[in-house]
């Protein structure tokens, strides 16, 4: 597990492929109801507060791990991480990177109280 903090601004949270030249999604409509807007290598998740620091807890697993009942928020995507295993967690004002083994994962966004996401 890693723990780390990011100030999100615009109450948005990405996590993509740390190669990716342009790797912020666009958000329309739809998107904006539905919290997310995703794409291959990049998704970008609502956060429940607009310019606040979130504590991140990035939970590698390959085993289901359920919900906690104070989750006021999930969304599940499917993520693909490329050959080079780097992936960044990050908003418009910067982020951390981490590394994966590349293959495909379920991406969950879970978003609690007190400002704490896991992922």
């Amino acid at each position: 597990m890693n723990k780390f903090s990011v100030f999100v601004s615009y109450s948005q949270l990405a996590v993509f492929d740390a190669a990716l030249a342009k790797p912020l999604n666009n958000w329309l409509h739809d998107h904006v109801a539905q919290g997310f807007s995703w794409r291959h290598g990049s998704v970008s998740f609502k956060t429940l507060t607009e310019g606040d620091q979130y504590e991140i807890d990035l939970v590698k697993t390959d085993v289901d791990i359920p919900v906690l009942p104070t989750a006021i928020r999930v969304i599940q995507v499917p993520f693909d991480v490329s050959k080079n295993g780097l992936v960044e967690v990050a908003s418009i004002s910067g982020g951390v990177q981490a590394e994966l083994i590349p293959g495909e994962y379920a991406l969950r966004f879970e978003c609690y109280p007190n400002l704490k996401i896991r992922l």
